[in-house]
């Protein structure tokens, strides 16, 4: 059996991905699951939210947001929670 290959290709985000990455990393809540809130707990997010904050990322990452876009637009921010 042959071996695998992994090709990796980099694109970059649409403006939609953009916005919706920076609103989401900007939330209170994000920043305390990754440990950057700068409160008392700085530093020291837990790693099921840090692999939340990442999944959610993934999500937009990977929406693509083409035709339907006004429908698809209010559906990732419903699961992002925005």
């Amino acid at each position: 059996m042959p071996g695998k290959y992994e090709h990796v290709v980099r694109c970059p985000l649409s403006r939609r991905q953009q916005y919706l990455y920076e609103e989401y990393m900007g939330r209170s809540s994000t920043r305390a699951a990754m440990g950057l809130g700068g409160g008392s707990q700085s530093g020291s997010g837990n790693f099921m939210g840090m692999m939340n904050v990442l999944m959610q990322l993934r999500k937009v990452g990977n929406w693509v947001g083409g035709g339907k876009a006004a429908m698809e637009w209010q559906s990732i921010k419903y699961i992002l929670g925005l």
